[in-house]
């Protein structure tokens, strides 16, 4: 009972307070912590209090990870989800964290979720907080291994939000963990990308109207609005997302691993992109690849990816080629 009337004490304390989480080590507001699985893996958790963001207790955390990486006498490190935390089917509140390969080679996501304290009659604070498996590497990144952050890069690009306690601005998290990314290999997707509508689409909604003069009257002519326009390619090369990039990484790899391939090549797609931004009609256009199990899945990838709502005409992408090669 005493315990559970201290933890109620602190946590009005901290709504009355009310201070965000500091970069700190883990204590009565939050703060990160680690526990020590081998020299070169560690579980790596940040907790926020009522007032922290899930972006700042994202931000922390990463910057932790990365900064116990360098401390530890590593340069690069991946990340992978604690399998006794992971979440079940079904549970609400929770984000995505980060994303990376698990074992099999396939993708799914680290997640930081909610905790809910009561701490008075009808009223709730909610905390947020992100964990994971930090897997510590040297450089070069070993053939073993997929992908991996670069922790120094992660610190230069964090140092000012952190030492500001989060007034300074913080980069997306996409374009951070892409400056950060080192792989084995190179993906390019080109701006050559052919773009047509599949047909002429009038937006809905009132028409504009023009008033012209007469010597006895004034007659309304209605001017229709302009057909809704096909995305652009910059729109759709913007949609292609850091874990679109991470799911193709682990497809060149599982295919340079089985080939030994040492020179690349590219796969052209086409495909539909409704306005509401699923894709359809999916199919290759052609490829340089003679491996079917790779260029199966570079399809299937591209099948399964979301550009989003967009006010635009239903988009016929014709060519849309992505480049494969080995790092030098």
């Amino acid at each position: 009972m005493l315990r559970q009337w201290l933890s109620t004490s602190v946590l009005a304390v901290m709504v009355i307070s009310g201070c965000a989480t500091s970069y700190q080590k883990h204590g009565a507001t939050g703060g990160y912590s680690e526990q020590k699985i081998s020299d070169s893996a560690y579980i790596v958790s940040f907790n926020g209090n009522g007032f922290a963001s899930k972006d700042r207790v994202w931000y922390f955390w990463i910057y932790r990870c990365a900064e116990l990486t360098s401390q530890q006498g590593y340069k690069l490190f991946t990340l992978r989800q604690n399998r006794a935390a992971a979440v079940q089917p079904g549970a609400g509140n929770f984000v995505p964290a980060v994303y990376h390969p698990d074992e099999q080679g396939g993708l799914t996501k680290v997640r930081g979720g909610t905790t809910t304290y009561i701490y008075t009659p009808g009223t709730s604070v909610t905390t947020w907080n992100s964990s994971a498996t930090v897997l510590m590497y040297p450089q070069p990144l070993p053939r073993e291994v997929i992908w991996a952050f670069d922790a120094q890069t992660v610190l230069d690009q964090l140092k000012a939000y952190v030492t500001s306690n989060g007034s300074a601005p913080a980069p997306a998290r996409a374009a951070l963990l892409q400056t950060a990314l080192v792989a084995h290999s190179h993906i390019d997707i080109s701006s050559r990308i052919k773009v047509s509508a599949t047909a002429p689409v009038a937006p809905t909604g009132p028409t504009a109207t023009a008033t012209t003069s007469g010597s006895a009257s004034a007659t309304a002519v209605a001017t229709p609005a302009p057909a809704l326009q096909p995305r652009s390619v910059s729109s759709i090369r913007a949609a292609v997302d850091f874990s679109h990039m991470l799911m193709l990484q682990a497809a060149y790899h599982q295919h340079a691993s089985r080939t030994l391939d040492i020179v690349g090549g590219q796969v052209v797609l086409g495909f539909v992109i409704s306005p509401n931004g699923p894709v359809s009609a999916a199919h290759v256009v052609s490829t340089t690849f003679t491996d079917r199990e790779f260029v199966a899945l570079v399809l299937e990838i591209v099948r399964r990816m979301d550009f989003g709502p967009m006010n635009a005409a239903e988009t016929r992408v014709a060519e849309l080629p992505i480049s494969f090669s080995p790092q030098t």
